[in-house]
């Protein structure tokens, strides 16, 4: 029996694939850093309302403020990571099973080509059960059963003249 490699291959269609987890990890660090200018334009507001109200820079206030500053940075750029993380790997798998199909189309027109310069019967097309496009491989198969059959009728009607 083989076994599976990594690349039972979640990266089919690599440019595709690897381009939607460009963009997706660019959306991140968009939001991410514009969330982090919104928090540094209201930090920057509440130093200047303890500046405002005649506090020392030594104040305990201006250390809470820098304590809290650090800390939701942290946590920012933390869930950040881990929202790449996870999302860059549903990404591979969702758009693995988004490719697949494609892929399988592409592959199994070629082997249709091949086989009729060889006059070999066609086998229908099968995806994997969780692919997406589904009606995708039927409608393919009810095309060239349609065709078969009409070439079928075709050569019958000739050799009946």
């Amino acid at each position: 029996m083989r076994t599976k490699t990594f690349r039972t291959r979640y990266l089919v269609y690599p440019r595709f694939q690897l381009a939607l987890i460009f963009a997706n990890v660019f959306s991140i660090i968009t939001c991410s850093v514009i969330t982090m200018l919104f928090l540094d334009r209201a930090l920057s507001e509440m130093t200047e309302l303890g500046v405002t109200a005649g506090f020392d820079k030594e104040h305990v206030y201006f250390r809470f403020l820098e304590v809290q500053s650090k800390s939701v940075y942290v946590s920012l750029m933390a869930g950040a990571l881990a929202t790449i993380v996870i999302s860059s790997v549903f990404f591979v798998w969702f758009s693995h099973r988004l490719v697949g199909p494609v892929l399988s189309v592409l592959a199994y027109l070629k082997v249709v080509q091949g086989n009729k310069a060889t006059g070999t019967k066609i086998q229908p097309l099968h995806f994997r059960r969780d692919d997406f496009f589904p009606d995708l491989a039927d409608a393919l198969n009810d095309v060239l059963k349609t065709e078969e059959d009409f070439s079928a009728s075709s050569k019958t009607s000739k050799s009946g003249l």
